[in-house]
């Protein structure tokens, strides 16, 4: 009788419990390591965008504003006066974010969401995005009050504040937001640092904003309105038999911080921060 060498179905069980077992000790392991990785890359990303805030800064003579509109041109939105060309603070770092080829192909005389812009605006650009935010994916769609797109953006998981108030919800729209927005940066904002009174290591500059709603590097569209990501945390916000928002929320590339009452602050359980002590590092 010849007998074949090989394991009985106890020993086979044996086998797959052990190799069960170490896969079971070693995924948190890894999925630490990851999150790790991930905390690390969000933290170079707001770095080097803080470092572009002062390059800018230093070259400008002031940060950049949170986006242009030329109030009152043709194309204003009425109901929050927001108007043409729309560019955001993102797209004015481009050149000190090693973009220059993409600064210097934006056509910055026509709107964002001009044809001329289309291809170049869609970029996906590595540094406005957090690899583990849940809303992924290198561009988003900006879309009007009946759900049309009105533009397609580079997606960013970043923005700029603009203060405690939201200076673009007020009935009537304010045409200018100065004395309003007490944030660094707002609708057509020059802020330099002499103008920053709590000091720039106490001020909120940037942060993560990845589980609320999609924002973008590129700038703001008159008439859009930004829904969030998930509607279930914001139900007041958003019309589940229709899919759309009820509110008109257009700063795609801007954010109203809440945190100290008195000051443009924000509690670090809320965000990760850009304090601009940092960025000089």
């Amino acid at each position: 009788m010849v007998y074949r060498k090989a394991f009985t179905i106890i020993e086979l069980l044996v086998v797959i419990g052990i190799i069960g077992l170490l896969i079971s000790l070693m995924l948190p392991a890894v999925q630490s390591a990851r999150s790790a990785a991930h905390r690390t890359r969000s933290q170079s990303n707001l770095r080097q965008l803080g470092t572009a805030l002062s390059l800018h800064h230093d070259n400008q003579g002031h940060y950049p504003p949170g986006y242009t509109a030329k109030v009152g041109s043709s194309g204003t939105d009425p109901q929050t006066l927001d108007a043409p060309p729309g560019w955001g603070w993102g797209s004015y770092l481009l050149a000190y974010l090693d973009h220059v080829p993409l600064a210097e192909q934006l056509d910055r005389s026509l709107s964002c969401w001009h044809p001329s812009n289309a291809s170049l605006v869609r970029t996906e650009i590595q540094v406005f995005l957090n690899p583990a935010a849940p809303n992924q994916g290198g561009t988003i769609q900006v879309l009007g009050s009946s759900g049309q797109v009105l533009a397609t953006f580079g997606r960013s998981h970043y923005v700029a504040n603009s203060g405690h108030d939201e200076a673009w919800a007020y009935d009537p729209p304010l045409a200018s937001w100065t004395g309003v927005a007490n944030g660094p940066f707002y609708r057509n904002s020059r802020v330099h640092s002499g103008m920053v009174t709590d000091g720039l290591s106490n001020t909120v500059f940037l942060g993560e904003h990845t589980t609320i709603s999609d924002k973008t590097w590129v700038g703001v569209v008159p008439g859009a309105e930004v829904c969030p990501v998930d509607p279930h945390r914001f139900p007041a916000y958003h019309d589940f038999r229709s899919r759309r928002c009820r509110n008109r929320h257009t700063c795609l590339s801007v954010l109203a911080l809440r945190g100290d009452s008195r000051q443009a602050r924000c509690r670090r359980s809320v965000c990760r921060l850009v304090l601009l002590h940092v960025s000089a590092n």
